[in-house]
Parts: structure tokens; sequence; C-alpha cells
């Protein structure tokens, strides 16, 4: 398709004498007899503006017999124009000087004077107020129009190679001075060099042409390049090549003209940079220049072409006139050239504002492959144009329902107020709307299934295929096609393009059906387990007919029917109900207690998954906020149902709650008293073996995890009956500090001996700060008497380098230990000596070891004392040391002060000028004795005085 044409717009009038009472131009005289030659156009508002010499042609081409207004509107040639209608204004360059007119009279506008030594101006487009830039010899000048058409200066940016064109877009301007392109912000006064050019090579031409970008002209060997780039003068799109440098372009959305030495204007999309036709001008034309108009022009002739680039011959104005992209691309659509009119589609209807029209190109290319059978390319287009899927499912009868039918008859009838409303009218961003040529509908209402569509198009593309293999076709075909529409539902439910509720329903209804009857159970049970808008009614019938249970079950829990679907795990669990897509347990903890609302049908699920996992269903009270909309479930009521299935589920829940801060000392007393309970019936085994195993896999963490919590918390006040004296007795002794009864009760009943151990460290202080610091040189003696070993005094438990009040308890503990006279209980005493030497007092501690032990039992506690002790020595020699240095530096810093300072002689005898020296120079009394104070003017006085 050849998307522009050559039409003529105005025939030049042959020269006239000017008005014998006007004035009469030196060019006026010489050129009377010639041919006018038109040196810039414009075309505006159906105005065409043409500069002849020193006047401005102005011709109406809507009028029917256009007659030419001239006006002569400087004694120079006149070099540029720009009309600007909206501010009533026409910016004129003559003879280096920028004047402004008023666009409907023509007359000087007296509050804008003229701007001498302007070599080039451009009007941003796109700014509000109107602002403009010129070039001067050296200078780049910003102004803004204000509306009382007053100019304000805003910016005047050195350029000392000059400019001899520019381009101004918003805030930037892309000119060309002698040698190179550059690019220059006016906010910030920043120049950015793009790259050179030869100036004998080419004149420099720039061309906005929106998005932001600037098409720049080169020229490499004889060929030309057109560049484009962004404001910040970056490249942006790929290069335009031309077979030589054009000597002028001009655009019109989306192409690009460029006028080539060969009498050839050569357009090129801008998007793609592919050329897309070459239109021949005859040699006789003489066209030198191109111009893109201020404003497009709807030919009377022809309304679904515009004219955009116009230029002068000889003795015609001449425009280029384009078919409209509707028409570009109707009729690409009808040679079938359908990638060429999504490309171009693509092209024109980039901005946000002609979306729809791309999207109807869309369909209208995904419904072309579709009746064409090419289902992939169908396909592709099908999501890119948002098609409104329930006209594909309206072509499948196993799929079609009554509301899809009613939406294609919904498009014949719009008055109606019973039909079910389209995704067009419910959802303006679900189905675009359409053109004139296109209706989205029309082509679903041409077969009244995809049989008839298939059949249609075997027969055409092969008339002569037998009825076998004609079958077998079909039978390919229709399966292609099902795919394709079951993968078209799939993409709008993952992209959710629609917001359109009965659209959605029966898009998962089908999705729904197509999984059930293909046993693609994985499909069928994301789709159920996912926000869905399935039809109840159909989809519980079809989930009940191929006995999908647990899938009916998440169907009646996405509509909110929880008993009904927990009706149905229980059935499956009890073998009622037999489903291999059940799934485990702790999934189903995770898809339901996210989303029941009910406290009474939360209770009724806790239970159930209790019943079969009592870890998961714990889980269901721990760390949730057990809030409802009927309602919240209190403490009582979780330990009520928790008590039903044992005390490991009691205590995982007491422990969250706890942790949580909850003040209840009643709970923390139950769950204490829980903690021994394990802890005792752990250590109650006869057999050593089996002690043995059991501390090292099972009772570390339940005596560690009691120990942690007793040392913790000090809100244990009552004493449950339940539990047994020693356990009664450990609580009460440890909570009133009774430190030693608690150590007897760990050891004596629970022989509990690294419990006893963490309980010393925890309740003696001293130990705690020799263990933070690991000092092992601290001596502790003990002050009182001993008793005898096999007995245990509380007066032994002073030592006289803890402090007051404070027991050692380790000392305690290493007596309690040697008054049982057992093996097991020596292995703890050499154990803790060993350890806890640096507060346990050598001496002491051999008087208290039974004589029939060896010494080289003691061996370690004696080194590890032996070596405390050196260390001490050691620290005592390095500290004298230290002292002894520091003194000898201080005394050798008091005798250098000494000596520089002069010594003073009290003397009573007077000397000329300066009298008796010892005398007080405050009280100037005689000072007596050896103590006073030396001023800083080398004067004396007395201590008391100064």
């Amino acid at each position: 398709m050849q998307p522009f044409a050559l039409v003529a717009l105005h025939a030049l009038p042959a020269p006239t004498p000017p008005d014998e009472n006007g004035p009469v131009s030196f060019l006026q005289r010489v050129n009377r007899s010639l041919p006018l030659a038109v040196d810039a156009l414009d075309l505006c508002d159906s105005l065409l503006y043409a500069a002849v010499q020193d006047s401005l042609l102005v011709v109406p081409l809507s009028a029917p017999a256009p007659v030419p207004a001239k006006k002569s509107l400087s004694r120079k040639l006149l070099d540029k124009f720009l009309p600007i209608p909206d501010r009533n204004l026409l910016v004129l360059l003559s003879d280096a000087t920028l004047c402004f007119f008023a666009l409907d009279s023509l007359l000087p506008v007296n509050s804008l004077p003229a701007i001498r030594g302007v070599s080039s101006f451009s009007v941003s487009s796109n700014s509000s107020p109107l602002a403009f830039s010129f070039a001067k010899r050296r200078v780049l000048q910003s102004v803004i129009l204000n509306e009382n058409n007053a100019l304000t200066l805003q910016s005047e940016i050195p350029l000392p190679d000059g400019a001899a064109v520019i381009s101004r877009h918003r805030n930037y301007v892309c000119m060309a001075d002698q040698d190179h392109y550059k690019m220059i912000n006016i906010d910030t006064g920043t120049i950015v060099t793009l790259f050179s050019y030869d100036r004998i090579a080419l004149r420099p031409l720039i061309c906005y042409v929106d998005d932001d970008d600037f098409l720049l002209i080169n020229a490499q060997q004889e060929m030309g390049l057109g560049i484009f780039v962004d404001c910040n003068g970056d490249a942006t799109r790929g290069t335009i090549l031309w077979s030589s440098v054009p000597r002028a372009i001009a655009f019109q959305y989306p192409y690009i003209a460029a006028l080539l030495k060969n009498n050839t204007i050569e357009f090129h999309n801008k998007y793609t940079q592919q050329r897309v036709q070459i239109l021949n001008l005859q040699p006789s034309l003489g066209v030198k220049t191109l111009t893109t108009a201020t404003s497009e022009y709807v030919l009377p002739s022809d309304t679904s072409s515009t004219v955009k680039i116009i230029f002068s011959g000889k003795d015609t104005i001449y425009g280029i006139k384009m078919v409209s992209i509707d028409a570009q691309i109707n009729e690409l659509f009808k040679q079938i050239q359908i990638d060429r009119a999504v490309s171009l589609a693509e092209s024109a209807f980039a901005t946000p504002e002609k979306k729809p029209q791309l999207i109807s190109t869309f369909q209208r290319a995904a419904l072309f492959f579709f009746k064409e059978t090419q289902f992939d390319d169908a396909l592709l287009y099908f999501k890119k144009g948002k098609v409104d899927p329930r006209l594909l499912i309206n072509l499948f009868p196993e799929y079609s329902t009554k509301k899809v039918e009613v939406a294609v008859e919904d498009t014949e009838s719009p008055q109606s107020d019973e039909t079910t409303p389209t995704a067009q009218q419910n959802d303006s961003t679900s189905t675009p709307s359409q053109s004139d040529e296109f209706d989205e509908f029309s082509w679903a209402k041409e077969f009244v299934s995809i049989d008839e569509m298939v059949a249609s198009n075997l027969s055409r593309n092969y008339p002569d295929l037998d009825s076998e293999t004609l079958q077998s076709f079909s039978s390919a075909l229709i399966d292609n096609a099902k795919d394709v529409m079951i993968k078209y539902l799939q993409y709008i439910r993952k992209e959710q393009y629609f917001q359109d509720e009965q659209i959605n329903t029966v898009v998962d209804t089908i999705l729904l059906r197509t999984y059930v009857s293909q046993n693609s159970d994985p499909l069928l049970i994301d789709l159920m387990t996912t926000k869905n808008w399935c039809d109840l009614i159909a989809s519980e019938k079809i989930l009940l007919e191929n006995q999908k249970y647990y899938p009916l079950s998440l169907l009646y829990q996405n509509h909110q029917m929880f008993e009904k679907g927990l009706e149905i795990w229980e059935n499956i669990y009890s073998k009622t109900y037999t489903d291999e897509t059940f799934p485990p347990l702790n999934s189903l903890y995770e898809l339901t207690t996210t989303k029941i609302t009910s406290r009474e049908l939360y209770l009724k699920l806790a239970t159930f998954i209790l019943t079969h996992d009592t870890t998961l269903g714990t889980n269901c009270f721990v760390k949730r906020k057990l809030e409802f909309s009927d309602g919240s479930i209190s403490e009582t009521e979780v330990l009520r149902v928790l008590d039903r299935f044992g005390a490991d589920c009691v205590m995982v829940y007491l422990e969250d709650l706890l942790g949580d801060g909850v003040a209840n000392e009643g709970l923390y007393t139950r769950l204490i008293f829980m903690y021994i309970d394990n802890v005792v019936k752990v250590y109650d085994v006869d057999e050593l073996t089996k002690l043995d195993a059991i501390f090292k896999q099972e009772n570390l963490s339940k005596r560690q995890t009691y120990q942690t919590f007793l040392n913790n918390t000090a809100s244990v006040t009552k004493q449950p009956q339940t539990v047994n004296k020693e356990s009664q007795t450990t609580v009460k002794t440890a909570t009133q500090h009774k430190h030693e009864t608690a150590l007897t009760i760990l050891v004596q009943f629970l022989s509990d001996y690294a419990g006893a151990e963490e309980y010393c460290i925890k309740y003696c202080p001293t130990l705690n700060r020799s263990l933070a610091n690991d000092n092992n040189n601290v001596r502790i003696s003990t002050v009182g008497n001993n008793k005898s070993k096999g007995t245990v005094g509380s007066s032994s438990l002073t030592s006289g380098g803890v402090t007051s009040g404070e027991v050692n308890l380790v000392l305690y503990l290493v007596k309690l230990y040697l008054s049982f006279n057992s093996d097991e209980h020596a292995f703890e005493v050499l154990h803790l000596i060993n350890c806890y030497s640096s507060i346990l007092d050598l001496i002491e501690i051999l008087e208290m070891i039974p004589p029939n032990w060896s010494l080289e039992m003691l061996n370690p506690f004696f080194k590890s004392k032996f070596q405390a002790r050196n260390t001490t020595l050691h620290e005592s020699k390095l500290l004298k040391s230290i002292l002894w240095g520091d003194n000898l530096l201080v005394t050798h810093k008091l005798y250098n002060l000494m000596d520089a300072t002069p010594s003073i002689v009290l003397s009573s005898i007077e000397k000329p000028g300066r009298g008796a020296q010892n005398l007080c120079r405050v009280c100037e009394k005689s000072i007596d004795i050896p103590e006073f104070k030396w001023m800083k003017d080398g004067s004396i006085a007395h201590l008391e005085c100064g």
C-alpha cells in the first residue's frame, strides 16, 4: 500500500506591479517580470502561508474559490516565519530581525519590539506559557511570552561558535554550529556536544519528531544518516539510511519524509526505521525544501487523508497527502498483510490515548488468524488484544452456556436491560471500543460452531480432499482450536485482565470442566486452592459426578461453606470417600486456618486436626490471634480442648502464651510443674544403661528447659495438688532462695548434678563475675569452723573472699557430694574443684578430701592453683615495675622543672630602685617564713595574700 500521494494546493499568481500609492522596494522593481519564488511555507487552520520575496501570501484553502491575500511585511526577504494560532501571533524572521505580527490582521504587535541580530529561532512544543529561543551571533537567548504579550528573559547562554540552526522542545535546545551538533539544557546551561558533521558535505538539519526525540542528519561518505537522540543527547533508536544526504526533512506521525538530491522523497517509519514508500518528483517542479506544517489539513475531497508536509514548486504549492492510519490498516488487512498492519498500528498507536485503537487492531488480527485456523498466531494476538473469551467459548457446543450466548446477542440489541452486559459495557479496560470498520462480535455471528468454521476453511483451502482425510484434518484442527482456547483462558486467569465477575465465572467454570475431563488433578487443585469464580451449582455437579471430593471441599471453602468442606475431609479420613488427591494434613492446616471467620467452626476444625496430628493441631492455637467475627476463643477454652490430647499439647501452648508476656501466675505455676514432671519421669528408671541412654537422648533438653524456665521466672506462687512432694519443695525453695535445701533436693532426690551446678552459677554472684572475667587468681578463704566431712552445715558456706551475706554454693555442693562417700559423687567433686578452682581455697579443699584419695586425682586442681599463684606473683612484679617506672618519670619531670626555675633569695637588704627582696607584693610586709608564693612577674607574696 502507498500511504502518500502528491496533491496541488494552490497555483502561485503571476507577478503584479505594486500599488501605485504604496512604496516600491528594490526587489519588486527588479523581479517584476520574474515568477514568484516562495522562500518559506506553512499551513495552519486551513490557511496556507507563503513568504514571497518581501510579502506574505495568505490562501484560505477551505474556500470554494480561494482568493489569496498579499501583505508586505518587510523591505527584505522573509527568511522564516511561524504562525501561532493559540496566541494569534505570527513570528517572522527577516534580514536577521525577529518581528511579531497579529496573525489575523498581520499588523505589528506594539508590545513586542523587534529583536535584531537573530540567525535562527524555534518555539518550544508543548510548553505553557509560550517559550521560544533564538540564536544570535555568540549567544542563545530564551524568553517566555506571558498572557499579556510581554517577553521575560528565561536564560542567556554563551555560544562561542554561534548557531546555524536550532530546534527547541520544552527546556531543551538541539542546535548545530559550524562543526558540531549540540544539546543545551536551558535550565542548567549545560551544553553537550553530540557529534561532528562535515559542513562541506551537508547543510545541518534538525527535526523534532515527538516522544522527546530529535532527528539529526549526518553524512557517511555519500550516504545520509538519520540519528535519533533524546533530550539528554542519548541515541534512542536505530539509524535511518539514505542513498544520498537529504536536502530537507519533514515529519508526519509516524513517518519521516526526506527530500533527496535525485528529486525523490523517501518515507521511513520512525519506530522501525523501515522505508515504506518512495515518491518520485518531476525535475521541472524545482523543489528545494520540505516543510512540516503547523497543523494538519483535511482535504475536502478526501476526508480520510490529511496534509502536513508541504513544498513549493516553480508555479504551484504542493502538499503530500497521507491516508489515515485506520485506512492504511484496513487496506493492509484487505491485502492480507497482517504483520505489516500490526506493525503500523504499534507505531502509530503507541501513545496511551490511542491504545484502544491498538487493542482493536490486535483483536482483528487474532480473529483473522483464528478463522484461518492459524491458531498459534491467533493465541498471540488474543493475549495482546484482550478478546472477550466468551466469543471463543461460544464456538464450542460442549462448553457453551446461556451467559455466553447472551454476550453475543447483547451486541445486536444493546437497548435490552435483561441481557447480561458484555465486557465492554462493564469494564472499559477489558474490551476497548472498536472502530467503525471492525466489529469484534461480527465474526462470531458468521459461524454457529467451531465445526462449521473448520469445515468452511477446509472446503476453501482443500476442495479436493476425500471425506476420510477431511474428517481427520477437521478433528485435528478442532482439537488445536480447543487447546488454544484453554491456553487463552489460563492466560486470562493468570493476568486477571477482566474485572467483570460474569466473565471470570465463565472462564473458571470452563477451566474446571476441562481439567476434570482431562483428569488433570494438579491443575484442578491449583485452580481450587487459589481465588476463583467457579459457578457453585455447575461445578458441584461436575465434581460429584467425577468423585473429585477434595476439590469439592475446596470449592465449598471458596464459597465460605467451611462446614461442608470439613464434613468431606472427615469422610475421606474415615474412608467413606476415596480421593487420591487429598493432601497431607499440614496442607489443609495452612489452607484453612487463615480463612475461617467463625470461632465455633475454628474450634471444630482444630479438634479435627488434633485428632489426627496433635502437633499440627496444637499449632492452630499457637502464635495466632483467636479473634473472629462472632467472638474470640479464650485461654480456658483452648486448654479445655488441648487437655483431651495430652500434656505435651498443653505445654506447647503455655510456652507460646507465656512467652508473649501474658501475666498469669496460675499458668506459670502449671507450666513449671509440667517441666518438673517431665524431668522426674525421665529419671525414674532403675537400670543404669537405660538411664545413660535417656540422659543422652531426651533428658538433656527437658532438664535444660525446666532449669531455664525456673531461673527466669518469678511468677510461681501456686502449687497444684497433682505434683509430687519433691517437685513442690524444689519450686518453693528456689523462689524463696533457700539454696542449701534446693541443692540437696536436686542432688539427693532428683540426681540432677548438671542442674545443681547450673543452680550454683545462677545464685552465686561471685562465681558469675569470676566466670565472666575469666579470673583464675581469686583466692577465697573460708571463715568459720568446718564440720565433719559427713555433715553439711550452713556455717561453713561463708567465704572470706565472698561478699557479706553471699554463700559459696560451689563449696557447699562439694561438701554435699563428699557426704555421700560414693564413687559417682567423687567424680562430681573432682569436676567441681577442677572447673571452679578460682573460688575454692587450696588448704580448705585438702582438709575436706578423704585421706584415701590419691594425689594424682587432684593433680589438675593443684596445677590450676599453682598456675594461679604464679600468675598473681608475676602480675605483682610487673605492676611494681610499672609503678617504679612511673615514679621515676615523675621525679625526672620535677627535677627538670626545678632546674629551669631560678632560685629566689630572700634578703632584707634594700637595693637601689628595687627595695627589699623579702617584702610581700600584696601586703608589703616582710616574709619571714619559708612558705610563700612566686608570682608571674617574678615577685613574691604570702600564701594567704596571693
